[in-house]
């Protein structure tokens, strides 16, 4: 269904987007096209090495179950954002200090402001009297001042690349490397006037934690008894929300901005810096993440592959990742289009989408009994639904085996990898 809004008009494109919006999200996980999007997705810095990529992807890859679509590798991502490409403002042992901007022409460029080894912390960054600054302090403790004329360089970002083979400082702000722009997508004979083109212009992490993206298509059809038209729509849980580009070139600055940028998401999941609530209002989170993986018995009509649930969660309970496995071996649940929250406690904001309310408070309950909270007492239930037809698919969930053992992962900070449960020797 469309939204109703001055912004969001509904419109005969609906049935076009219906009929193709399946081809267009597994285009949209090519390799290249998926990291820009998680890069797009990720509206403020993690703290704690690379994980931000690794919180997106699991978005990414629950989002591409739903669709029936195949996502890259978590090996692509670690080449994409880890290694060379690891962006860091403070280096855990030592590292060369760059600086990246777009030139004139738009391109992004990368220029060395440091020799490799020298860099251990960047203090701040400005741009005053026409130059761009950079204090940052180098591996023995001095401090430099470094300035760079500004004319020419937009979106500048200042940061350090680690020695090979070791990562930022804990606890540490990382820059998500830069992604460009996909190539578009074009149905039918687009070049001569018959056919559409569709291009991803943003992404964002719903509160549902899947992967929307924003899309401008580009209908051209003058040349076979039809008309051109532009129009632009968001992925939701509800079904697309189509923008007339009419309304939306006078209404958004977004889309006269370089590079373009989306409205707001309906049903966005607003990071904590763009938050209207007071940073004094929201729980300290506690405890050691919790992260499981399920998959159905049946497999999905629709893509012939079953679906795919990922549940997180923090704990206080104190268990070893044996006892964890043991813990959630053997529960089911029934998955469904009824969207379960429990939000404003430490533990995070675990969700499931779940048969009925009653079966997603049920499966929250039962990890609330291991981390050691009562989600009656402490924070709050919210619960709603969707309506699309690839969102909120029923099936029975059973945990997913890794390598014969439950997929059960713990951590007890920033820092990745995820370490699997393994069995306790007898």
């Amino acid at each position: 269904m469309t939204e109703d809004s001055p912004l969001a008009v509904p419109r005969n494109t609906e049935d076009w987007i219906q009929a193709n919006q399946t081809q267009i999200k597994c285009l949209a996980m090519n390799g290249a096209d998926a990291a820009f999007s998680l890069y797009m997705a990720v509206q403020h810095f993690e703290p704690g090495g690379v994980a931000w990529w690794w919180l997106a992807y699991d978005a990414l890859d629950a989002t591409a179950a739903l669709w029936g679509c195949l996502a890259p590798s978590k090996e692509y991502f670690e080449e994409q954002f880890s290694g060379d490409n690891l962006k860091c403002q403070c280096a855990q042992v030592a590292g060369q200090l760059f600086v990246e901007f777009n030139d004139p022409a738009g391109n992004r460029v990368r220029e060395a402001q440091s020799e490799p080894g020298q860099a251990k912390n960047i203090q701040s960054t400005g741009a005053s009297d026409g130059y761009l600054s950079c204090n940052w302090e180098m591996v023995g403790g001095m401090l430099n001042i470094l300035q760079i004329p500004a004319a020419g360089k937009s979106r500048p970002i200042w940061f350090i690349v680690p020695n090979k083979g070791t990562q930022c400082c804990l606890g540490s702000p990382t820059v998500p490397p830069t992604q460009p722009y996909p190539l578009p997508y074009d149905f039918g004979d687009y070049e001569n006037r018959c056919g559409t083109q569709v291009s991803l212009i943003d992404s964002c992490i719903d509160k549902f934690g899947l992967v929307q993206n924003f899309y401008r298509v580009h209908q051209k059809y003058s040349n076979c008894d039809g008309n051109d038209d532009v129009f632009y729509y968001w992925e939701s849980v509800r079904g697309p929300y189509i923008y007339s580009q009419y309304w939306l070139v006078r209404t958004w600055q977004g889309l006269a901005s370089s590079p373009n940028y989306a409205p707001p998401h309906p049903d966005a999941d607003p990071c904590p810096c763009t938050s209207s609530s007071s940073s004094n209002d929201k729980p300290d989170l506690e405890g050691s993440w919790v992260t499981t993986r399920w998959i159905s018995d049946q497999k999905m009509e629709h893509s012939g592959r079953r679906l795919r649930k990922l549940f997180r969660y923090r704990s206080k309970g104190g268990r070893s990742l044996p006892e964890l496995s043991a813990w959630w071996a053997d529960f089911q649940w029934s998955a469904g289009d009824t969207c379960v929250i429990h939000k404003n406690a430490w533990w995070g904001t675990p969700q499931v989408w779940a048969a009925t309310e009653e079966e997603g408070k049920r499966v929250i309950r039962f990890a609330a009994s291991e981390a050691d909270i009562d989600p009656d007492q402490v924070g709050e239930w919210q619960v709603t639904s969707g309506s699309a037809p690839r969102i909120g698919m029923s099936g029975t969930m059973k945990m997913q085996l890794k390598e014969g053992f439950p997929w059960v992962a713990s951590r007890p900070g920033s820092d990745f990898p995820n370490l699997l449960a393994q069995p306790v020797d007898p």
